[in-house]
């Protein structure tokens, strides 16, 4: 049987279409966009990644969008309450709150965050930056006013354990694109510590669509067959704990 893999992907700022990069800025305020971007995107949309596997660690399977959603976000949110930069944390905040007030509202004001997602998942709205990214700010902002611990997000997937590790802080040089394999390489090995091991081998591409933020497990030829091709994508976490360029 052909092995596994585990591919996160994420979306890189500016290398869209004019519209598309147009439709980003818009939503980022206009001001200092790549850097909002990378706080999002790099920074925190890349543990929410991790967040859905984790669930699937943890529970086995993901029941449906809204609750697989709400777990991704709400595992990222107390990722790094617990050990992200305080700065960067405060800007999250700022950034969920302010872009939610900029995306136009897919569904009407009668409906919620349920409707939408019954509705995405028939069909009824389709993809797109806004669509998609007014739920995905909309469910970020709701866990944000929550502010769950990340023992209780854990243990709400089933997670036991006796003692928590020690609160720490995970500092960066930078949070552009070219660090996110460190990101995932430090919160794998957090997550270690809490007695959490990710099946290896996990890789990392970038493609140029900013719409792209996903983790998809399958077969190389399956991946390969969603259209994305694994020559560009990086080992990050894998049995011997190398880097390289080539799978």
């Amino acid at each position: 049987m052909e092995k596994q893999i585990t591919l996160i992907v994420t979306g890189r700022y500016g290398q869209s279409t004019p519209e598309i990069n147009e439709m980003v800025d818009s939503i980022l305020g206009g001001v200092n966009c790549q850097d909002r971007f990378n706080v999002y995107f790099n920074w925190y949309n890349t543990v929410h990644e991790i967040g859905h596997m984790v669930e699937v660690v943890l529970r086995g399977t993901i029941d449906n969008l809204l609750d697989g959603e709400l777990f991704a976000n709400a595992f990222a949110v107390a990722f790094w309450a617990r050990y992200g930069e305080r700065q960067t944390f405060e800007t999250l905040k700022e950034l969920v709150s302010t872009a939610l007030e900029r995306f136009e509202r897919p569904i009407s004001i009668d409906e919620d965050l349920t409707d939408f997602a019954r509705r995405y998942d028939a069909g009824e709205i389709e993809f797109s930056f806004n669509n998609y990214g007014w739920f995905q700010f909309s469910l970020v902002n709701h866990v944000l006013s929550e502010m769950r611990s990340l023992e209780s997000v854990l243990v709400s997937a089933g997670f036991a354990f006796d003692e928590t590790p020690a609160p720490a802080t995970l500092a960066f040089p930078s949070i552009g694109e070219d660090v996110i394999p460190e990101i995932l390489v430090a919160v794998f090995t957090k997550l270690r510590e809490w007695g959490i091991e990710l099946p290896f081998p996990i890789y990392h591409m970038l493609i140029d669509d900013p719409n792209a933020h996903m983790v998809l497990t399958g077969t190389l030829e399956e991946i390969s067959d969603m259209g994305l091709a694994m020559e560009g994508a990086n080992p990050i976490w894998v049995p011997e704990r190398q880097y390289s360029n080539s799978v």
